[in-house]
């Protein structure tokens, strides 16, 4: 395929703030840096759980599958993955879908249903490790996530501030997901 991938495609949505991080560890995904986006859905491919991790290739390089590097050659490494469904080239872009690891199942039900604060402990050490780490001039945006996953105070104020109003303290402070945004249709992802 040929083209550029539609802006909407490339801006970030909350999979790849909240559920990217976990699979990454799950997966020990590498080029983190080149992945622009995830989705949860791709149209007219499966109806069981995934991850699409959509990547922008990092190197031209020729390869041989002797030197063990690049891109290209890690893109051989991810097809090896149990949990791998397909991959699809999208001009300078790769997309790798996933079947959703068993161990991903409960964040992943909490992302679907806006229920961040119900994260594990753990998972969300992961996703604010992630977020630092790959982020690390983001503070204001990591603050915010890290309010979220926590139901802060300093964060249901500055909402209530900023709306003009009173938000009850057993309220997420971030919407359920866009399934518009989580989804990518294949047949219209190039411009």
């Amino acid at each position: 395929m040929q083209g550029q991938i539609r802006d909407e495609y490339l801006n970030p949505n909350k999979s790849k703030t909240y559920l990217l991080p976990l699979l990454v560890k799950e997966l020990s995904l590498k080029y983190v840096d080149s992945i622009i986006n995830t989705f949860l859905y791709v149209e007219n491919i499966t109806d069981e759980p995934i991850i699409a991790v959509l990547y922008k290739y990092t190197d031209k390089v020729e390869y041989t599958i002797e030197s063990n590097t690049g891109f290209m050659y890690y893109a051989e490494v991810l097809e090896k993955s149990n949990y791998y469904l397909k991959g699809i080239e999208l001009g300078d872009y790769s997309l790798f879908i996933f079947k959703l690891p068993d161990k991903l199942n409960y964040a992943y039900g909490c992302l679907v249903e806006g229920k961040y604060s119900w994260i594990t402990p753990e998972d969300k050490q992961v996703i604010i490790a992630h977020l630092n780490k790959y982020y690390p001039r983001e503070k204001n945006t990591i603050t915010r996530i890290v309010g979220i996953l926590n139901r802060s105070e300093i964060i249901r104020n500055q909402y209530e501030q900023e709306l003009g109003i009173s938000i009850a303290k057993d309220i997420e402070l971030s919407s359920k997901i866009d399934i518009s945004k989580e989804t990518i249709n294949l047949e219209a992802v190039l411009a």
